[in-house]
């Protein structure tokens, strides 16, 4: 599991087993966040010490596009890593139903995910696998508690 952080109103982020700032904005410790290049860097730009949100979108393949589906998701979310609020992505495939894929996107806020929907780079993010998607059955929010 990752490091588990504290959160105090009086001194923001804290890693329980230090005493200096563990995290520059995302108090992360979810398990699922991965360092990765540039993302302390926005971090440092997007300020302040706040949660993050987790986005949870699930789709399907059209018949036959399985495979293609699952070779250009990846492509997709590269374009979606290095966007601005974003902190992570993964994605994944059912083993029971294998024309269906979920993708896990961590955010800084669910107003990030929806700067980014508007923006133009949302167009190149879906260009890889628009052919293959037959439809996004579904996506919500959630929020650690």
């Amino acid at each position: 599991m990752g490091r588990e952080f504290l959160r105090r109103p009086d001194r923001g982020c804290r890693d329980s087993r230090r005493s200096r700032p563990a995290c520059f904005s995302g108090c992360l410790a979810d398990g699922f966040s991965r360092t990765r290049k540039g993302t302390a860097a926005r971090r440092v730009r997007l300020g302040g010490c706040q949660m993050s949100i987790v986005e949870l979108v699930t789709m399907r393949a059209k018949p036959g596009h399985e495979d293609y589906l699952g070779r250009t998701l990846p492509k997709g979310l590269a374009v979606l890593a290095e966007a601005e609020g974003c902190l992570g992505t993964a994605v994944m495939r059912c083993i029971e139903r294998p024309d269906e894929f979920v993708l896990r996107i961590e955010w800084v806020s669910v107003a990030a995910h929806e700067d980014f929907r508007a923006a133009p780079e949302f167009a190149h993010y879906r260009a890889p696998f628009a052919d293959h998607l037959a439809e996004v059955v579904g996506f919500a929010h959630y929020t650690r508690i």
